[in-house]
């Protein structure tokens, strides 16, 4: 909820807000990066490929869909099990366990 607050209060005052480091290289969060809004992602050179991959999986409708429920979770443990379940759906569920 704080990330996607400082996305809308950025892009409110027509600034771009990105996101750096293992939270922009983590395949589970981009779908839910990519419906708050973020303008850029800074990561290591080594998960670009699998970032990029995953971007090209995700359907934008969809992640916003993602983004409402997940807005809904109660904690973090919720939120990786509806992460997981979103994957899977969406095909992608090879990256489930190796990177959580």
């Amino acid at each position: 909820l704080t990330l996607k607050r400082m996305v809308d209060l950025a892009h409110l005052a027509n600034r771009p807000i990105s996101i750096c480091g293992e939270l922009a290289s983590d395949p589970m969060a981009l779908p839910l990066l990519l419906a708050m809004g973020f303008d850029s992602l800074s990561m290591n050179a080594s998960g670009l490929l699998r970032i990029k991959y995953v971007l090209c999986q995700i359907n934008m409708t969809d992640a916003q869909t993602l983004l409402t429920t997940v807005l809904t979770c109660v904690d973090a443990k919720e939120v990786r099990q509806v992460l997981a379940q979103w994957l899977t759906t969406q095909g992608l569920a090879r990256l489930i366990g190796k990177y959580h």
